[in-house]
């Protein structure tokens, strides 16, 4: 027998009633689920809790559900559509979400708003860990949506480098370049076909991470410039036109890579929290002797305290000072 889905027959063997007890709030009580226009995908979800607090397991009651809470010239309008009566609860969802198109798309994802998400991140530097960590939270989310669309790898890809800070942006480059054993600076990363998208999100975690633990494990905080992040692109570096043959001009020397340069001021880092503990271990050992003495002069003061007959008269056998010699010029 075929599965009855339209919610307003209430006749036949078997038909599920709309659930009743403390699980499922009347429409009138003050915590049920409330419908706005701007937030239909929290009604929605608020609608399925009720659903499944209340064990409700058939498309023709959780679809009346989802009408229940509505206002009556709301409810008469969603009643009207065509998948109320002939659909399943996903149909009919789907087809209420159709009227909701910025929800639609909230809900399906879309790489404007994926876009949108980025910006308060922009120029995000290897230092900042909680906000990068913040925007790999809300990244991954809207990025998982979209990877069933017909958005690329790539664009992903160049929209999450493009929001790092340029400097960072090459740390991460230069990391994936070493760790995959390319010695062709970067083209592997950055070349026709770039890495899944999410793999240059944990090593960014990495390097940032990295960086906090040494901050952390002495109070130190270098204070740098802010340098916007440039327009990123895949595409393959070109090689610039051989100039022609003239007097041979020494070399620059090539730039220490930025990976490089990190591995160097860990290197400092480490030399000088090793410097602080030393100094810390020299106060250590002159505080203790100093206790000492504290110590020392606090028993001959309880002995004194508790005999001090005794050492009134030691006071007075000990042999007196001389006084002090005039000036004979006086």
């Amino acid at each position: 027998m075929a599965e009855i889905l339209d919610p307003e027959v209430t006749t036949g063997a078997g038909l599920e009633e709309m659930p009743t007890g403390k699980q499922f709030p009347p429409n009138y009580a003050s915590n049920r689920p409330r419908y706005e226009k701007s937030r239909i995908l929290d009604y929605i979800q608020e609608c399925e809790e009720v659903m499944t607090q209340s064990k409700v397991n058939t498309d023709r009651i959780r679809k009346k559900i989802l009408c229940y809470y509505l206002s009556y010239s709301e409810r008469q309008v969603w009643m009207q559509m065509e998948k109320y009566k002939t659909g399943t609860y996903q149909q009919f969802k789907d087809q209420v979400l159709g009227f909701h198109p910025e929800a639609l798309r909230q809900a399906k994802g879309d790489i404007s708003h994926l876009r949108i998400v980025c910006v308060p991140f922009v120029g995000t530097k290897r230092k900042h860990y909680d906000s990068l960590i913040e925007f790999h939270l809300k990244f991954r989310h809207e990025a998982g949506k979209l990877e069933t669309t017909i958005v690329s790898n790539r664009e992903l890809a160049e929209l999450y480098l493009g929001t790092l800070d340029e400097d960072f942006r090459d740390q991460v480059l230069e990391a994936l370049a070493l760790e995959t054993g390319n010695d062709k600076e970067k083209d592997l990363v950055r070349g026709a076909e770039p890495l899944a998208w999410g793999k240059y999100l944990e090593k960014a975690e990495h390097l940032a991470n990295v960086r906090k633990q040494f901050s952390d494990g002495f109070n130190f905080e270098r204070h740098l410039g802010s340098v916007l992040p440039k327009p990123f692109s895949f595409a393959s570096p070109t090689r610039p036109s051989e100039a022609p043959a003239g007097p041979s001009v020494p070399k620059e020397a090539a730039p220490m890579p930025v990976l490089k340069k990190e591995l160097d001021e860990d290197r400092l880092l480490q030399r000088f929290h090793s410097m602080l503990n030393e100094k810390f271990n020299e106060y250590d050992h002159k505080n203790e002797r100093f206790f000492d003495d504290i110590r020392n002069t606090k028993d001959k003061m309880d002995i004194m305290l508790r005999n001090p007959h005794n050492f009134s008269l030691n006071q007075q056998s000990r042999p007196q000072r001389p006084p002090p010699m005039q000036n004979q010029g006086s």
